[in-house]
């Protein structure tokens, strides 16, 4: 049981030391940056399949919580990566990369805010916008998953 109690202590100190070590904060951003990056693309399959059933479908209000569900959800992710945007350790790279993110997942919110208007004003001119903007955040998710992070 000393040798343990002896041990631990010495884990400790090597896990610190890793976490302040480069290698491991190279690889916490890139797997952040991974992660961002397919959260805003599922969102994204996730706001067109909505936005496929609202044109099939007399079932707007349901929609409408799905929409909002997604909405909470990129609102959040843009929150924190702002926060973390503000990390003095990032790349260039890393903080371009980061900032492309929050755009992706602000064209998002604003393709959500044209749905939306679209189903609870029954706004049939409004669909040109909302086409347009899901090319728009298509176009800079592509981007994204075509871009290598960290390399």
């Amino acid at each position: 049981m000393k040798n343990k109690i002896y041990i631990l202590p010495i884990i400790f100190l090597f896990l610190i030391s890793f976490a302040n070590s480069e290698e491991y904060t190279g690889t916490l951003f890139k797997t952040l940056g991974k992660f961002s990056i397919q959260n805003v693309y599922l969102s994204f399959l996730y706001v067109s399949s909505i936005e496929y059933k609202i044109e099939r479908s007399d079932d707007k209000e349901n929609e409408v919580k799905l929409l909002n569900s997604v909405q909470k959800l990129a609102k959040s992710s843009i929150e924190s990566l702002k926060q973390f945007e503000k990390n003095d350790q990032l790349s260039d790279n890393d903080a371009k990369i980061i900032s492309k993110i929050i755009d992706a997942n602000q064209l998002l919110l604003d393709e959500i805010d044209f749905l939306s208007d679209l189903i609870e004003k029954n706004q049939s001119g409004i669909l040109g916008k909302v086409n347009s903007k899901h090319k728009k955040t298509w176009n800079s998710i592509k981007e994204l998953l075509e871009q290598k992070i960290n390399k």
